[in-house]
């Protein structure tokens, strides 16, 4: 998620003076692209929610570049780099169609959002083969055709497919698309499963997942099979469901169980970066209540076989010191913490985070902390204001902010995602000063 600061007392962001004869257009080719590129990424969503997908109102950002020729020049075609297709299924083929008579269009696209379900195969089949610098695929269908993954294998360029699937149990048609053979030039995949028969699954829905590097999955219900991660490579893992309910037993510890004592990671550690998760099965059966075992035992995995550097994970209202892992995780760098809940009992202002105090104590070279969906939001600041200002206006993360003084945290990011910005402290290590800014959020460009 893209970033933006708001201080409107920043030098930089104010206007140039009224006599100036400087002008936008006088900056060089490359800047405008790049300026270009920046103001089309925050008035466009990127990657397509499940209720939205390919409804995106490109025309947002064709006033950016029809104010003269040389920005039309310079930026249409950059606008022209992705297209999302129309969602009903009953009009996609006409726009594809109309699409392929522009192969000058076709040709530099390097995002696609498609809605192939229903669609004639053959169609998909001619369509695909003439996006040549594809890199980026968003796919929406219920089953892969021989088609549709002969289509696949053409786009040499793809690195990142995400797939959006539900499952048609009446086909006869093979729903299970092997990027090893498919996409093999694929390094980041999205999946979101739909459903809750036993065919909307992982496995059920791709497999050759050797090569991955990064892996996203979205389960709405169903769950990850023991085989079906591969932890050998993957440096990146997000797993979250929509549903707070347990999903059958503990699928994601066994399969990390499993692949510790291979032969394969048997004298190396596993290459995972970044892991993030809320998913359920791991945590409790609805947000802060239960037991948090399964996380902590997950952590302790973890900090044997991987060096973590960024964790996301829910907030832990319990930290048992006999479940957590010996040692604590010192490589992760940076935590992010959903559903944080201080407490509202009448105790001293320290005591209040006691738990966020005994969850931080597991990751000791922590650098940044972010706060999502932070409760209650009275606590939690949301504005920028200066270290006087928070001891006023809100004390309990004033006491924060100086029990921390003693870590080796150097920045706060609270999340108010809802409003769409942040508010960020930081200091500099070692020092009791904090400053903060707030910062506007953007959509995600993760596909």
């Amino acid at each position: 998620m893209s970033t933006t600061p708001t201080d409107e007392g920043d030098p930089a962001m104010l206007p140039a003076p009224a006599d100036s004869t400087t002008s936008l257009l006088d900056l060089p080719d490359e800047l405008l692209t790049r300026i270009f590129d920046l103001a089309f990424e925050a008035s466009v969503a990127v990657r397509p929610s499940r209720n939205t997908f390919g409804q995106h109102d490109n025309r947002l950002g064709t006033g950016y570049f029809t104010l003269n020729r040389r920005l039309y020049r310079l930026c249409r075609p950059r606008f022209l780099r992705r297209l999302a297709l129309p969602s009903d299924y009953s009009v996609v083929e006409e726009g594809l169609a109309e699409l392929l008579l522009h192969r000058n269009i076709t040709g530099n696209v390097q995002k696609l959002a498609a809605n192939f379900r229903r669609l004639d195969a053959h169609l998909i089949d001619v369509a695909l083969v003439h996006f040549p610098k594809l890199e980026r695929l968003a796919l929406y269908f219920d089953t892969v055709s021989p088609m549709l993954a002969a289509s696949l294998s053409t786009l040499n360029s793809l690195r990142h497919l995400a797939l959006y699937r539900t499952h048609d149990p009446d086909s006869e048609v093979s729903s299970t698309l092997d990027l090893a053979t498919s996409a093999p030039s694929v390094r980041c995949l999205f999946v979101h499963l739909e459903g809750t028969d036993v065919g909307n699954s992982l496995e059920s829905t791709v497999s050759g997942l050797d090569r991955l590097e990064s892996l996203e999955l979205r389960l709405k219900s169903g769950g990850v099979s023991d085989e079906s991660i591969p932890w050998s490579t993957l440096r990146t893992l997000r797993i979250r469901a929509d549903k707070y309910s347990l999903i059958g037993g503990d699928p994601l510890l066994t399969s990390l169980r499993k692949a510790c004592i291979s032969d394969e990671l048997a004298d190396t550690r596993l290459p995972l970066r970044h892991f993030a998760s809320n998913y359920t099965s791991l945590t409790s059966r609805a947000p802060n209540t239960g037991t948090p075992q399964h996380m902590l035992r997950l952590l302790s995995l973890l900090s044997k076989h991987a060096s973590l550097e960024e964790l996301e994970m829910p907030f832990l209202v319990e930290t048992p010191p006999s479940l957590a892992p010996p040692g604590g995780l010192p490589s992760v760098r940076t935590l992010k913490l959903r559903a944080v809940m201080t407490s509202t009992k009448d105790a001293g202002r320290q005591d209040r985070f006691g738990p966020l105090f005994r969850l931080l104590g597991i990751f000791p070279n922590l650098q940044r902390l972010d706060v999502k969906s932070a409760l209650p939001s009275s606590f939690w600041p949301r504005q920028a204001m200066t270290q006087s200002e928070c001891a006023l206006k809100c004390p309990e993360f004033f006491a924060l902010l100086h029990v921390l003084h003693d870590t080796a945290i150097v920045e706060i990011r609270v999340d108010w995602a809802q409003d769409l910005y942040e508010v960020r402290w930081r200091r500099e290590a070692g020092s009791a000063e904090w400053w903060s800014e707030r910062y506007r959020l953007y959509g995600s460009s993760t596909w």
